[in-house]
């Protein structure tokens, strides 16, 4: 009996050893499809813009816009609704910060990515995520990688954001950016896109947007 004891002992630590399930265990869920995760977002949420700390100069002519899509530029709220605005602002727990505002040294501003969702209870609110929290930087490729806390939009001094749709393609979207090589630089020379599905989520019980399995921040209704 002792004997049976180990061999059955030395079995299971076999199986965990090895990463096999254990006997009875329920198989893990299969990963989310990237395509139904962005999906997920279009479908409950809209009026998605992307708010800079301050106010910034106006780009150069034709730099915006994308052909046949719904887009709407980072610096400005002329195609967003002014009740999304109005709440951005007003409310004490998410309010961007602003040239004055005193903040540590090591944390950068946050570029908020805003939209309204519906949650579950069919509630529209409002909700932000950080794309500091999502994106990274890599200046040898034309694209943001996915990456938690990877600053990216900072580390490449980046100014112009459009969140970009296309109604035919409910799966589809892109960030597009235009940043400078250096800080001191006088022009925004490198255009940068983000367009990989499934990162940016929506959760529908809680209404909130995230990214890397960090929710952001939803704001009390009044």
């Amino acid at each position: 009996m002792y004997q049976s004891l180990i061999i059955a002992a030395v079995f299971l630590a076999a199986l965990v050893a090895g990463g096999l399930p254990m006997p009875g265990a329920r198989p893990p869920s299969p990963p989310p499809d990237p395509e139904a995760v962005t999906e997920n977002l279009h479908r409950n949420c809209r009026d998605i813009v992307i708010n800079f700390p301050s106010t910034l100069d106006r780009p150069p002519d034709g730099l915006l816009g994308g052909r046949g899509s719904r887009s709407q530029r980072s610096s400005g709220w002329n195609s967003a609704d002014r009740t999304l605005q109005n709440s951005l602002q007003n409310s004490p727990r998410l309010r961007p910060a602003t040239r004055y505002s005193v903040r540590r040294a090591e944390e950068p501003a946050p570029v908020w990515l805003v939209m309204r969702c519906r949650n579950r209870r069919n509630v529209l609110q409002v909700t932000a995520i950080d794309l500091n929290r999502c994106l990274g930087w890599d200046p040898q490729r034309p694209y943001f990688p996915a990456q938690f806390n990877g600053y990216g939009i900072t580390r490449g001094h980046c100014s112009y954001c459009q969140y970009m749709q296309w109604e035919e393609f409910p799966m589809d979207f892109a960030i597009r950016c235009w940043c400078k090589a250096q800080p001191d630089a006088n022009q925004y020379t490198i255009r940068k896109l983000f367009r990989k599905q499934g990162v940016i989520t929506f959760d529908n019980d809680s209404g909130s947007v995230g990214c890397h399995g960090h929710q952001g921040r939803v704001m009390p209704n009044p």
